[in-house]
């Protein structure tokens, strides 16, 4: 049965090739007009999780209860004085942009472990860590759109 299945698409592989255009578009069209909208919210009341986010919220730490990022630089000595004052700025912006967050820079007392310390690369290479407020995805866009 598939063998015939098999050689009536090659015989028609045009058509069904067409057919299958055909149908992708039509799908992503009805994607497009009856599909939801992406939601990214998510509450379970009662988990551990959820009592986490709470606790953090509560006591101030609201900047954390949300999503992460880093920002990764390689420079020749990112230890430079060029090179940190320029990350520096590029650190504040960033945290203007995407108040309210919090960005730990590893030139910052908490943060010097996020320079390479061991290696070929060490000295070269080190990262930001972006500590974001829990947000609509819809913000989380539009922070990244302005960066």
């Amino acid at each position: 049965m598939l063998q015939r299945l098999a050689r009536f698409c090659y015989r028609r592989r045009w058509r069904i090739l067409g057919a299958w255009v055909v149908l992708l578009i039509g799908l992503f069209a009805l994607n497009s007009t009856v599909g939801g909208k992406f939601l990214d919210e998510f509450e379970l009341p009662g988990s551990e999780s959820q009592e986490a986010v709470d606790l953090l919220e509560e006591h101030g730490f609201d900047t954390r209860a949300g999503a992460t990022g880093q920002v990764v630089f390689k420079a020749a000595d990112v230890n430079d004085a060029a090179v940190r004052r320029d990350m520096e700025a590029l650190f504040d912006e960033i945290a203007e942009i995407t108040a309210p967050s919090e960005v730990v820079s590893p030139y910052s007392p908490e943060g010097a472990h996020q320079i390479s310390q061991t290696g070929p690369e060490a000295g070269k290479i080190a990262y930001a860590e972006v500590n974001l407020a829990d947000r609509d995805s819809d913000e989380l866009y539009e922070d990244g759109e302005e960066g």
